[in-house]
């Protein structure tokens, strides 16, 4: 462990005194010089008290300037490591059958809820895919398997076929699909995103994530009531 001392005036004087000298001995030594040449002028007394109170000043500034820097710089990795220990664990699985239906499953390793969760219909074409039921919030471990249907019809729920026919329609043919997962975390104080790209894999008449990821919105988010 790193031994760090308290502050002291003693390291307080130190420090003036060095920033102090530095600036004498740099951009105050020219006036200094100057005045040097003069040192039987009886102003040249005043003058010097003037430099020194100026140097003084300027040193007690740097301090503080390299102070706040230092401070400010602390703080916002605090916030950066707060945000990311503070972060529900959400990633995403998928189901599917033989019959073409699909489900998703998320899951929160972390014990921190994720709340009002939300999620983003997935385009698929010049259709729809939306989730029927999806929980408003994830504690620790598994959500129950939420099932996946066309936009407008829960009945229709043969995705892979109707999948494959509308891909074939259009120039989007099997182009990967975005499944977006937002949620919160309990004061709803950040706001993350959790995506999985996943395609229809016609070998293994499948449905299989090709990769999964989490993003922190900029916007503050706003609290979703949950009844």
């Amino acid at each position: 462990m790193v031994n760090v001392n308290k502050p002291t005036p003693q390291d307080f004087i130190y420090s003036l005194v060095k920033n102090w000298a530095s600036l004498v001995s740099g951009g105050l030594s020219v006036p200094f010089a100057i005045m040097s040449v003069y040192a039987n002028n009886p102003n040249t007394k005043t003058g010097f008290a003037i430099l020194t109170v100026v140097g003084m000043i300027v040193a007690s500034y740097s301090l503080w300037a390299q102070e706040r820097e230092e401070r400010v710089r602390t703080q916002d990795e605090l916030e950066r490591q707060i945000v990311k220990l503070g972060r529900p664990d959400v990633t995403l699985g998928l189901k599917n059958d033989e019959k073409g239906q699909l489900w998703v499953c998320m899951m929160n390793y972390s014990n921190r809820p994720a709340v009002n969760v939300r999620a983003d219909d997935i385009q698929c074409g010049n259709r729809i895919l939306r989730y029927i039921n999806p929980p408003s919030q994830l504690t620790a471990g598994f959500s129950p398997n939420i099932q996946v249907c066309w936009a407008g019809d829960t009945q229709e729920l043969d995705i892979a076929t109707t999948y494959i026919l509308n891909a074939n329609k259009g120039p989007n043919k099997f182009e990967p699909l975005l499944i977006a997962i937002r949620y919160t975390d309990i004061d709803a104080e950040h706001e993350w995103i959790s995506f999985g790209r996943f395609s229809y894999v016609a070998a293994t008449k499948r449905f299989e994530l090709e990769k999964q990821w989490v993003e922190q919105t900029d916007a503050k988010p706003k609290a979703v009531l949950t009844v």
